[in-house]
């Protein structure tokens, strides 16, 4: 990636193996508050290495994007186990987030990145779906306000 070929990257890499839904014998979870399930569920075990490397690639293009001056937003479900948080849930705080993984941990070491979280229901959607986005600091001005959505 060199400087001026992108000027914006949004990702909103697959959020299931992280999802509040999963649960039970059919959709076991697969990631909790504290990290990946060890060991993963049976069966389970190619499905979240293929979703581990979908964010791994996603961590990676918002790197390269930073180094050439690229802003970069990531989207996904917002942290329920966070307390303190609007999207702070109780019943479902010991379910994983991918805003917790050590792929995202890491990232926002060498990314300087800020994040929102509001209700999907503050656009006109029909649920009050709490979500983040992660976004680098240039775009501040422009995400700054969607914190009183909800």
């Amino acid at each position: 990636m060199r400087s001026g070929d992108f000027a914006f990257i949004f990702a909103g890499t697959p959020c299931a193996p992280y999802s509040i839904a999963r649960g039970g014998v059919d959709c076991p979870p697969l990631h909790t508050a504290d990290g990946p399930v060890e060991p993963c569920p049976i069966g389970w075990e190619i499905y979240r290495a293929e979703h581990d490397q979908l964010l791994d690639f996603t961590c990676e293009i918002f790197r390269a994007g930073d180094a050439v001056g690229a802003a970069c937003m990531l989207e996904n479900p917002a942290d329920v186990s966070r307390r303190g948080s609007d999207a702070f849930w109780f019943a479902k705080s010991h379910h994983g987030s991918i805003f917790k993984t050590e792929a995202v941990r890491a990232l926002c070491l060498v990314v300087d990145l800020l994040s929102v979280i509001f209700a999907q229901c503050s656009f006109g959607g029909i649920y009050r779906k709490w979500t983040c986005i992660l976004y680098s600091r240039a775009l501040h001005r422009h995400l700054a306000g969607w914190r009183h959505l909800g």
